[in-house]
Order: structure tokens, then sequence, then C-alpha cells
């Protein structure tokens, strides 16, 4: 139990190191020494389930034989109270923090594709993955969401979106009818997905090429 109970408390204190520095590592850290904790606690718990009844098997036979000899009826054993009733609770939770914590880390596809953007750092790209958690979330926020997070300016978060979103020249050739000139046309006036998705049939006609009826094929397009 010590080895668990060290375990525990060294998992306690990474995480909540981790959170109060946005700690990528220190927050994995945690979670492998909840892992560890919980796993020697079921181990312990397993090697308690057939405990030695040596001497209890003992005194209730000395006990059984004095009712006996007192009133010529055998005593019933006492039951015994199972380790794993104390074991089990403790187990859960630790696996409920195990959860919880797996829960609130970042996906590692997320922390490998901000770890490759220059200039970021470790420490802001830390605070990024904690922030969005997964890379589908940091690719659908615009610059001003960026610029929530501490230490990211509006220069930085321009950098972080055009690192991570997706061209709008990609999306747009899955569009039927939307030619190489066309695409071209439309990511120098719309550069971000957000801001074709959130155009106007009016303001999609602007650009040269683009009709009524394309300008709303290009929204559907977008909207599937």
């Amino acid at each position: 139990m010590i080895v668990f109970w060290a375990l525990f408390a060294t998992g306690s204190t990474l995480f909540v190191t981790s959170v109060a520095q946005d700690s990528v590592p220190l927050a994995a850290a945690a979670i492998v020494a909840f892992i560890a904790s919980s796993q020697v606690l079921r181990f312990a718990g397993r090697d308690q389930r057939e405990p030695d009844l040596g001497v209890e098997a003992r005194a209730f036979a000395t006990v059984a034989s004095a009712s006996e000899l007192a009133d010529g009826s055998p005593s019933a054993p006492s039951e015994v109270a199972e380790p794993e009733l104390f074991v089990a609770p403790v187990v859960d939770a630790a696996e409920e923090i195990v959860a919880a914590a797996a829960a609130a880390a970042p996906e590692p596809q997320l922390v490998a594709v901000l770890g490759r953007i220059d200039g970021l750092g470790a420490a802001r790209a830390s605070r990024l993955a904690a922030h969005f958690l997964t890379l589908d979330t940091l690719k659908a926020a615009d610059i001003g969401a960026l610029t929530t997070v501490d230490g990211i300016g509006p220069k930085l978060a321009a950098t972080v979106h055009a690192a991570v979103a997706p061209d709008p020249r990609d999306v747009l050739k899955q569009i039927p009818g939307v030619g190489p000139a066309t695409r071209e046309s439309l990511a120098s006036t719309f550069p971000t997905v957000v801001q074709l998705r959130t155009a106007t049939v009016d303001e999609l006609t602007t650009v040269r090429g683009i009709g009524p009826a394309m300008a709303t094929r290009i929204l559907a397009g977008l909207v599937a």
C-alpha cells in the first residue's frame, strides 16, 4: 500500500502542476503515475482475496469445541470481511481520476502539429493544446479565438491559423464545376474556408466568373 500511496500522491502533484503550468508532458506523466497506482492496488487486492485463514480456523475450532461441550450445538464461524470490499472503491476512484486526466489531455496529433510551427515555442504550443484539445477544434477556430489563449497575439495567431487551417483551394476542388482559375480567384478573395462558408451569394458573385447559380452551388458544396 505504501507504493500505491506514493504513486497516487505523485500523480496528483503532477496533475495539479500540469494544469497550473499548462504542461502536456507533466499531464502525461500524471496519467502514467495514476495508471501505475491503480495497477499496484489491483494486484494488492488480488493477493488478498484468498487470505490465510489458518489462525482463524484454529480459533474457531477451539471455540466450537467449547460450545459443543457447553450445550451440544456447534457454533457457526463469523463472516470474514472480504478485503476487496475495501480495495474496490479506492481502485474505482483511482481509475476515475485516470479517465478524467486522459479526457483532459490533448490528442497527440494536435501536439505534433503545434510542435512543428516555427516561432510558436513549447510553452505557447502547450497552452494552445490544453485549450483546444483536438486538431479539428483548432482548425475550426478563427484568429480571434486563437488570441484568447495567453501569449498568442494577432500575428502569431495568424501564423498558427495558416499552419493548421485547410487551404480553401483544396476544399473547392471537391465541388464539381469549380475550375483551377475560379478556385484561385475565390481563394484570393476569401483566404480561409471559414470566410468562404460565411460568405453570401452576393459576396461570391463579386468574384470574376462567379454567377448566382455557381455561387449557390459553391455554398451548398461547402456545407455538405
